[in-house]
């Protein structure tokens, strides 16, 4: 099976974030997920939500371009 290519994002959490940062190591022992899973899966879900509001999130390439001319 042919594996596709990764996108790897860096993301800055500021010390005042750090609560959040030991929320999520505590939810990923927890429920014995990897952390970056359970990141995907909140993104997902809020980009999911911000969808319905604004439905050019999900337009295509296409559907952008023609939004805009």
């Amino acid at each position: 099976m042919k594996q596709t290519a990764s996108t790897i994002w860096n993301l800055k959490i500021r010390p005042v974030d750090a609560p959040l940062i030991e929320r999520l190591r505590r939810a990923s022992l927890i429920v014995d997920q990897p952390a970056s899973q359970i990141v995907r899966q909140a993104i997902r879900e809020k980009l999911d939500q911000l969808a319905r509001e604004f439905p050019q999130i999900d337009a295509t390439a296409t559907q952008q371009t023609t939004v805009t001319n």
